[in-house]
C-alpha cells in the first residue's frame, strides 16, 4: 500500500494576504492555494510546513487524514474567546489537546489509530466541511466537541482508577451534525455515546438565549451600536461578534461552563456500562 497524507487549512476570520498567499506557497509548490484555503495530498514524501505555524499566522481550521491511522483537526480561537478553566478538564489525555499560544489557543482533536482502520474511501475531503461548524461551538460556549473527545479515553482504556469524568455538557443525547461527524472522524463508538449522554441534560434553548442578547442589545450606547457596526462593514465582523458577545455574557453572568449535574461518574464506571452497553 502507498503512502497517503492529506492536508487542507481553512481561513474563516480573514482571508489570506498577498505576503500570507506568498508564505504559503513558498511552502508547497504543488498545493491548491487560495485566500481562504490550501489543499494538498501527498503520496511519497511529506509536507515541509509547521501546521502549527500556518494556524497561528493565517488559519482558523486544519484537517489532516493519513492512511497510516493518524488523523488530526485543529481549531484556532482567539485568546478571549474561550473559558481555558473550563475547557482543560476535557482536554487530558487522548482525544483533545488545548495549547495557549501568544495570540491564540488552538485547539487540537487527534486519532491515534491503527492503519488497519483506514477506510479507502476517507481521503480527507469534504471532512472540513462538516468539522470546521465545530469552531462557531466552542465560541459559543458549546463544549460538547471536547467531551466526545474525552470519551476516547474511555474507549482505549487509558485512565486511573480514581478519574472522574468531567462535566457532561447539556444536548449529548441529540448530537448536531457537525458533533456527528466529529464521533466518526475520531471513531468513538455509538454505544460509548449514548452511555456518556445519560448523564447530560437537555440543550440549551437558544430562543431564550437570543432573546436575552436583543433585550441587553436595546440598552448598549448609539454611539457603541454605530461604531460596531462601522467595524462589521469594514471587514471586521467576527471580531465585533466575540468581543460583544463576551461583554454579553460577562454583564449577564452567563455560565461559559457547563453545569454540574449528579456525581461525577469515575472512569471505571463509565467503562464498565460501555461494555455492558455493547452486549
Amino acid at each position: 500500500m502507498s503512502e497517503y497524507q492529506y492536508y487542507e487549512f481553512l481561513a474563516i476570520d480573514r482571508p489570506l494576504s498577498d505576503a500570507d498567499m506568498r508564505w504559503v506557497r513558498g511552502l508547497s509548490t504543488r498545493a491548491e492555494i487560495t485566500p481562504t484555503n490550501f489543499v494538498n495530498t501527498y503520496h511519497w514524501g511529506d509536507f515541509k510546513g509547521d501546521p502549527q505555524k500556518m494556524m497561528e499566522r493565517c488559519f482558523d481550521a486544519f484537517v489532516y487524514v493519513s492512511n497510516f491511522g493518524y488523523s488530526r483537526f485543529m481549531l484556532k480561537l482567539p485568546l478571549d474567546a474561550i473559558d481555558i478553566g473550563c475547557a482543560k478538564p476535557y482536554c487530558c489525555g487522548l482525544g483533545a489537546r488545548l495549547k495557549k499560544q501568544k495570540t491564540c489557543v488552538l485547539v487540537e482533536f487527534a486519532l491515534e489509530g491503527d492503519p488497519g482502520d483506514w477506510e479507502f474511501d476517507d481521503d480527507g475531503t469534504g471532512r472540513m466541511s462538516s468539522l470546521a461548524p465545530l469552531r462557531g461551538d466552542l465560541l459559543n460556549g458549546d463544549y460538547r466537541s471536547l467531551y466526545l473527545a474525552w470519551l476516547l479515553n474511555i474507549q482505549y482504556e487509558e485512565f486511573d482508577d480514581d478519574d472522574v469524568e468531567p462535566p457532561a455538557p447539556p444536548g449529548l443525547r441529540k448530537l448536531t451534525a457537525p458533533l456527528k461527524a466529529l464521533a466518526d472522524f475520531l471513531h468513538i463508538e455509538e454505544s460509548l455515546i449514548r452511555v456518556a449522554a445519560a448523564q447530560s441534560g437537555p440543550a440549551i434553548n437558544q430562543r431564550t438565549t437570543e432573546r436575552a442578547l436583543q433585550m441587553w442589545i436595546r440598552g448598549l450606547p448609539i454611539h457603541e451600536k454605530d461604531s460596531a457596526l462601522a467595524r462589521i462593514l469594514s471587514g471586521g465582523a467576527s471580531t465585533v461578534r466575540l468581543e460583544l458577545l463576551n461583554r454579553f455574557r460577562k454583564a449577564k453572568t452567563v455560565r461559559s461552563c457547563p453545569r454540574k449535574g449528579r456525581a461525577p461518574r469515575t472512569a471505571v464506571q463509565l467503562h464498565k456500562k460501555r461494555v455492558q452497553e455493547s452486549c
